[in-house]
């Protein structure tokens, strides 16, 4: 497979800052007793970004164009997340798959598995 890469300028997010917002993510999602999150999150969705994306200056972009993503890209992307990293794969190997997926952040385009499958890079959001 190939690697999809932002061709304009903005840089991908940080590590540290993906792995604050997967863990902020859980917090919230936790925190809300999922239905917050899940309102919240959807409502945010249309501006490529998530809760916790939102109060660390993140955004989800398209990997080619750079524009942000939208509702439908997002709702594939979380849907990848949840049903094949979480879900599928993770109850198979007790969670080590999720481990494994998000490695794939460690990439140079600091893309993680859900993000490849949608075509899309998180990045600091200069809005």
């Amino acid at each position: 497979m190939t690697e999809s890469v932002i061709t304009s300028s903005p840089a991908p997010a940080g590590l540290g800052r993906r792995l604050a917002g997967f863990v902020l993510e859980l917090l919230l999602c936790a925190a809300t007793l999922v239905v917050g999150w899940l309102v919240w999150s959807v409502l945010e969705w249309r501006h490529g970004r998530t809760p916790a994306k939102r109060l660390l200056g993140l955004r989800v972009v398209d990997a080619v164009t750079a524009e942000p993503a939208g509702l439908r890209t997002m709702a594939l992307r979380q849907l990848v997340y949840a049903i094949g990293v979480v879900g599928l794969f993770g109850a198979a190997t007790l969670g080590l798959g999720l481990v494994i997926a998000a490695l794939f952040a460690l990439s140079p385009t600091r893309q993680a598995m859900w993000d490849r499958l949608a075509f899309t890079a998180v990045i600091r959001d200069q809005a």
